[in-house]
């Protein structure tokens, strides 16, 4: 116990473990403040098996039914925010979420879709 008094008296207050987890607290908090400066609105993309199957405002509220490649999922757009009401897929994973911001997604592997919410300055790729 005398070895821990002195040690902190030497100005060896912190551990590397201490180091390691307060770099990871200030990282997740850039991560949130980074996630939630994301505008809101804008235009949802789907995708199944990586081509284009439609747009839709996300101002407009509306049930799409997306059915193509063996997927059977109804998207709903409500109040700004996308979510999956329904799906075939076997573990419902992608009816679990719902996105509204820029950038977010939601994906469902089984039926090879994606639900992404684009704005006008979004980059799919570099030329």
């Amino acid at each position: 116990m005398n070895k821990t008094v002195s040690q902190v008296k030497k100005g060896k207050f912190f551990r590397a473990a201490d180091l390691i987890l307060l770099v990871l607290v200030i990282v997740s908090v850039i991560g949130i403040a980074v996630s939630e400066s994301r505008p809101e609105g804008g235009t949802v993309t789907v995708y199944v098996a990586d081509r284009k199957y439609g747009e839709y405002p996300t101002s407009v509220d509306r049930e799409i039914h997306i059915e193509a490649e063996g997927a059977d999922m109804i998207m709903a757009i409500r109040d700004g925010a996308v979510k999956v009401t329904h799906s075939n897929c076997p573990n419902k994973q992608c009816t679990l979420l719902e996105i509204s911001r820029q950038g977010q997604s939601i994906i469902c592997l089984p039926n090879k879709v994606v639900i992404k919410i684009q704005g006008e300055s979004d980059v799919d790729g570099v030329t």
